[in-house]
């Protein structure tokens, strides 16, 4: 792989900490990962679109006040790293029906990588009690490299994460488009402009793991009926 696929790799596990660790300035949120993963990675268009069709549908569930959202930035930066490994780009007119068959992982990937934060204050349980235990002790402790551990904690996570994240896209799309037929990506191409849509309807209402079966459910029953009417 180019020097840029391994830059961007660690990278995005460092922006990562921008979501709860360190900042908190929104470098973490979709728009402006997939936007800076887009630039370093030469898919402008692939990280634009990816992002903000993924910050539509957690733009009302920021990661503040204890909160822990599915992590779509992270998912993002694994999806145009999964895009990036498949080594070929796709054809012109298959790269917003990509787009939309990558969103189709993103979703789940983003509830799974919310996982670094649930380990992560585990984590800082254990070093906080280290610390009192420490200053119980009448020790002198160096509270700085207490929260460095933790931050290198987290960034290792993230890394750990996003590079497996980005095998596991990288093999979504080369089975989608090894797999099934070109219809199926004309119809995505078509779906592509209503994309947006799914997002919108999701700021009014709660978009968590109960609501992941209902949505792919839904989603699939949609294609399947716009699938048939364009066979038939």
């Amino acid at each position: 792989m180019e020097p840029e696929f391994w830059l961007a790799l660690l990278l995005a596990a460092l922006i990562n900490l921008d979501r709860q660790a360190l900042g908190q300035i929104g470098l973490s949120r979709p728009v402006a990962t997939g936007a800076l993963m887009g630039l370093l990675l030469d898919q402008a268009l692939a990280g634009l679109t990816l992002g903000l069709w993924t910050e539509l549908l957690w733009l009302t569930k920021p990661p503040l006040g204890g909160a822990m959202p599915p992590n779509g930035g992270l998912a993002v930066s694994a999806a145009l790293l999964g895009f990036q490994l498949l080594g070929r780009p796709l054809p012109s007119e298959k790269n917003i029906a990509g787009y939309v068959f990558l969103l189709i992982a993103v979703i789940p990937m983003a509830h799974l990588m919310a996982g670094i934060e649930v380990a992560s204050r585990r984590n800082g349980e254990k070093l906080t009690l280290k610390l009192k235990q420490a200053l119980a002790a009448g020790l002198s402790p160096d509270a700085l490299s207490f929260q460095l551990r933790g931050l290198g904690y987290v960034w290792l996570l993230g890394l750990l994460f996003v590079s497996i994240g980005s095998l596991v896209m990288a093999a979504w799309l080369k089975l989608g488009l090894t797999l099934l037929p070109e219809s199926f990506w004309t119809l995505l191409y078509q779906f592509g402009p209503l994309t947006p849509l799914i997002g919108v309807a999701t700021m009014t209402n709660r978009f968590d793991r109960s609501h992941l079966i209902l949505f792919f459910l839904t989603l699939a029953v949609s294609l399947a009926v716009l699938w048939s009417t364009a066979w038939f």
